[in-house]
């Protein structure tokens, strides 16, 4: 006998005449049936207790996981670290496979393309030039040879041999041949010029052909020097080429731009770190906490719920530890994935989903509370209550739910087993209903430019003052509307000495003009030196004409139709707190940042989100106020158009999400945005306040949560039965807000329960 018998058999035999009733919803206590001949009496007669009825019982063990109805995302990098440039497409906008998200800065690289391509245009100049110089000396060299060679071939050709053979006999009669001179010779050559004139001419001839063979030399080496610089140069713009290609990151899919960093321009972009994101919305996705594949695989069911309609699911696991280890370090928190199988009609962007993943059911099972459940010697028995006496009964137990167990033999429907607490319920019912469920998310935004650029001080000589400020911060301008007046104070002693250097140069191309000259290699010279002159007073002209621009300069003017966002440093250096404005002759460097510059067509709402609880496709309502401390509020709407945080892995990852305005005065919200300066030197202000409906669930069976009883993940109410008993039973809740449940199994419309 277990200790916790021994007391309650202390306590029986003073209270052996207590009674248990319950008023209202409560339970009566009714006779028992004797009991079989396997069971024994361990109590005393009359002994008192707690007891629920043994009845059929719905058991669940089921994890719900809330979800997030996203879309399918891909993120993509660089093969190497780059200063950033600009955008090429912005959070929402559509783009192909292989179209540029963004480029780094491209200006150094195709600089040096230009530069290489100029000189290979200066090369190829020079190339064709020499190639034409080499082969006007040819064809004069080769006429030479013609010539030279052509006389010393008639001269060949007509002169006799200078010695000839004869045949002699000497005294004994013996012939033999000898060489003797040639008279005929001799005779030619007192008739034509003399052997030393002609050694000249073979000179001219040799000196004609040697000078071929050494153009025609000189020609292979430079068109072989001039292919290899040409294929070196060829390479090296490939090489830059590919650079540049590789300083753009593409879209790898159609889709949606999702996540984007957020970068100004001169930003490092660090290589093999994901920079952008692209979303399928019509590839849907389920992101919820983790689960693992083992629990899933040996699951009885799993599916999806959204507004109470079912969805078939596939769970996309981390295929094991090792994975699961390298995503935890690329998501931080490693998400659970489903991808939708069945039909998503009906499926919204940034909905909210359950997924139901069913470990283990028992419908229409006999079951006991656990604490009725004792165990010894690990035999588990329950106390029968029968008849004013407690019997011991052994049973056979199944699958739990945390508060009741499946009873698989020794007890029957009706009977009634002693449990630590009675059910108590007072007189207020409530009934099972159709509803909808949502939470409000708020939060502040503010207004985002994703692409923005400086206007810098126009004047490049002289001395700039700033006088009047006419712009302000986020105010939307016109082109060509006037942002500051300046006022430029020449340096006029550089514009005279220019202007004097201008007349001598002239002068000296009027005297190069009138000293033109015949030759042909001199006045090759002479041209090269009138182009250099010209060009030197080209430039000339062209500085003295920016100088004067420059002084003439009074405006500063807004590029195109856009918005202030900022102002530079040297015009918040120039405000004056005591008075509350800018002062003049205030000195503007050259090439200071005055205002920072938006296209009025890429505004966004930047909407603070801790928690992650926004996601890609919330419709969002913006309540904001027009002038500060104004009493007037209005009303504008947008869309989420960058993913949820587990979509994303953590260079991605920003407290916030991005979205796009649908409705409403985009002019009067950038004015709600303005930031004010109060007496006491603080700036003030604020952006709109976002509301977003999340967790909502439409048409679906709503339990009052005044009605429920929680035990661990498990959610329980008390149903008044006919006979007026009353049980618990148990349900699947999806979630709910602050004042409902929802069911996603387990009880029926109209169904009445019980309250405390």
């Amino acid at each position: 006998m277990g200790v916790k018998t021994g007391m309650r058999k202390a306590l029986c035999l003073t209270l052996a005449c207590a009674v248990v009733a319950c008023a209202g919803c409560g339970q009566d206590e009714e006779p028992q049936e004797g009991r079989p001949e396997d069971v024994t009496l361990l109590e005393p007669v009359g002994v008192t207790a707690n007891y629920e009825t043994v009845v059929r019982r719905n058991l669940y063990d089921v994890q719900v996981l809330p979800a997030v109805i996203c879309p399918y995302t891909e993120e993509y990098q660089l093969r190497e670290s780059v200063r950033f440039d600009a955008y090429d497409a912005l959070p929402g906008d559509y783009v192909k496979k292989g179209q540029a998200l963004l480029h780094g800065d491209q200006e150094d690289g195709k600089e040096q393309i230009e530069k290489l391509q100029e000189d290979m245009q200066e090369a190829e100049k020079e190339y064709l030039e020499f190639l034409q110089e080499n082969e006007e000396q040819l064809s004069e060299n080769r006429e030479q040879e013609e010539y030279w060679g052509g006389i010393m071939e008639v001269w060949e050709k007509e002169k006799p041999q200078q010695y000839i053979t004869e045949t002699v006999t000497d005294e004994e009669g013996n012939e033999s041949e000898v060489s003797v001179p040639n008279p005929a010779f001799y005779e030619w050559l007192d008739g034509t010029a003399s052997v030393w004139g002609m050694h000249t001419y073979e000179s001219k001839y040799r000196n004609a052909r040697q000078k071929v063979l050494e153009l025609e030399e000189a020609r292979k080496e430079r068109m072989e020097l001039y292919e290899l610089d040409s294929q070196y140069q060829q390479l090296q713009i490939s090489r830059l080429q590919e650079d540049i290609q590789g300083g753009i990151l593409s879209s790898g899919m159609n889709g949606y731009v999702a996540a984007f960093p957020y970068a100004s321009s001169g930003n490092w972009l660090s290589a093999n770190q994901s920079l952008m994101a692209v979303c399928d919305p019509d590839r849907v996705e389920l992101r919820c906490q983790y689960i693992s594949k083992p629990v899933v695989d040996a699951a009885e069911d799993v599916y999806a719920l959204v507004d109470g309609k079912r969805y078939e699911v596939l769970h996309k696991p981390a295929a094991d530890s090792a994975e699961y280890d390298r995503l935890a370090v690329l998501y931080g928190t490693v998400p659970g994935v489903f991808e939708v199988t069945s039909d998503t009609e009906g499926l919204e962007m940034g909905g909210y989903a359950v997924v139901v993943v069913k470990k283990k059911t028992r419908e229409n099972v006999l079951a006991v509370p656990k604490d009725a459940i004792e165990t010894e010697d690990r035999v588990s028995y329950v106390y029968v209550i029968g008849d004013g006496v407690n019997v011991r009964t052994e049973v056979t137990l199944g699958m739990s739910d945390g508060r009741y167990t499946e009873v698989l033999s020794g007890l029957k429907e009706g009977d009634r087993v002693r449990t630590e607490q009675a059910i108590t319920a007072g007189e207020g019912t409530v009934k099972v209903a159709r509803g909808a469920v949502s939470n409000t998310f708020k939060g502040q935004s503010t207004i985002y430019y994703v692409s923005t650029e400086w206007i810098e001080n126009p004047v490049e000589y002289g001395t700039v003052y700033l006088e009047e400020l006419l712009a302000g911060i986020h105010v939307q301008v016109k082109k060509g509307d006037v942002l500051a007046r300046i006022r430029v104070v020449p340096d006029q002693a550089e514009i005279d000495r220019n202007e004097r250097k201008l007349v001598r140069e002239q002068a000296r191309l009027q005297d190069m003009l009138l000293e033109k000259p015949d030759d042909g290699d001199a006045l090759k010279s002479w041209e090269k030196s009138v182009e250099s002159k010209e060009e030197s007073i080209h430039d000339l002209e062209e500085l003295l004409n920016d100088m004067k621009a420059d002084a003439a300069v009074t405006e500063v003017t807004a590029p195109r139709d856009g918005i202030v966002t900022s102002y530079g440093n040297v015009i918040y250096n120039h405000f004056d707190r005591n008075t509350f404005s800018y002062g003049s002759n205030y000195i503007i460097e050259k090439g200071a940042e005055l205002f920072q510059f938006a296209d009025d067509d890429q505004i966004y709402l930047n909407v603070a989100d801790e928690d992650g609880q926004l996601a890609y496709g919330n419709q969002v309502l913006f309540t904001y106020k027009e002038e500060y401390n104004s009493t007037e509020e209005k009303q504008a709407t947008g869309r989420v158009v960058t993913v949820n945080p587990m979509c994303l892995t953590i260079p991605l990852q920003y407290s916030g999400v991005m979205v796009k305005l649908e409705s409403g005065d985009i002019e009067s919200i950038i004015q709600s945005d303005r930031w004010i300066m109060t007496m006491s030197g603080e700036w003030m202000g604020g952006g709109p306040t976002a509301s977003v409906q999340i967790r909502s669930v439409d048409d679906v069976l709503l339990v009052p949560k005044k009605a429920v009883t929680t035990i661990g993940n498990n959610t329980y109410v008390k149903v008044r039965l006919e006979n007026g008993e009353v049980q618990y039973r148990s349900f699947i809740s999806g979630g709910g807000d602050n004042n409902n449940y929802w069911v996603v199994d387990g009880l029926t419309e109209g169904m009445e329960l019980c309250l405390d």
